[in-house]
């Protein structure tokens, strides 16, 4: 082999791995950004009983959207927005968990469906430059997706998550509470305390909720549907007559049984 060919071969390999490395920098990029997209808008939720997060969908009428299973029956629960300090975020739970009253929110459980496992909050008052999450289109079978939560066995908040979508189809099964809407099945690793925190696209949008981890199934995990929030924030913003804790209006066909262990 001569030189030229054995030059043209290691220029070959060596623009491989630049091409490679590339791509990598340019899809970690790609998913910081996501990430800084949803995090101004996602929250975490205390309540009486546990704890669990949520994400703002509506900045003038101040909306956030998490699981029915989060807040439960309870009327009012404790909302707290990320706090920066010289441009970076306070991660660490216990600065919020310190008497931290300053940045904690008072929110009132508006709506709650059991059955599709949502729940509208209203906020007293959200912090100043604070923005909603756009609302997305559903996603769709092979697609990237993205999640911000609040899981409680670290010391951390607002953590990232990655995955793909496995699925889009109309599940009904049986948790704590029996429970049907249009779900996406996917493989982002959901932890107790992620429940409600958002589910979003390669643009920041919203496509869907965590709502739990499939049972006895590695990595498969369980979110709501967009057009189910949609649905239910449209009944809200229409002014619908739904009682606070509704068991859905809508009907679907009776799907075989499949367990699932929600998280809270």
């Amino acid at each position: 082999m001569d030189t030229l060919t054995k030059t043209k071969k290691i220029t070959l390999w060596q623009l491989t791995i630049i091409l490679v490395a590339i791509l990598a920098s340019e899809k970690s990029i790609a998913n910081e950004q996501v990430y800084e997209t949803g995090l101004k808008s996602t929250v975490w939720i205390i309540t009486k009983t546990g704890r669990g997060s949520g994400v703002l969908v509506d900045t003038e009428k101040r909306l956030v959207v998490t699981n029915h299973h989060v807040v439960d029956e309870q009327e009012k629960v404790v909302v707290y927005f990320p706090v920066f300090r010289d441009g970076r975020l306070i991660a660490e739970k216990e600065k919020y968990e310190e008497g931290n009253f300053e940045h904690a929110i008072s929110a009132k459980i508006i709506r709650s469906d059991a059955k599709r496992d949502l729940a509208i909050l209203k906020l007293e008052r959200i912090p100043p430059g604070t923005t909603a999450i756009v609302l997305g289109e559903p996603a769709t079978p092979g697609q990237e997706i993205h999640s911000i939560g609040n899981p409680g066995d670290i010391d951390a908040l607002w953590v990232y998550s990655y995955g793909r979508v496995r699925a889009r189809y109309y599940r009904k099964f049986q948790s704590s509470q029996a429970r049907q809407f249009q779900a996406l099945d996917n493989q982002i690793p959901i932890n107790p305390g992620d429940s409600g925190g958002p589910v979003l696209n390669n643009e920041g949008q919203l496509v869907g909720i965590n709502q739990g981890a499939r049972l006895n199934v590695n990595l498969v995990s369980i979110s709501v549907d967009i057009s189910e929030i949609k649905w239910l924030l449209d009944k809200v913003n229409n002014g619908t007559a739904l009682p606070l804790h509704s068991e859905s209006e809508r009907e679907k066909p009776s799907l075989r049984n499949l367990s699932v262990f929600s998280r809270d």
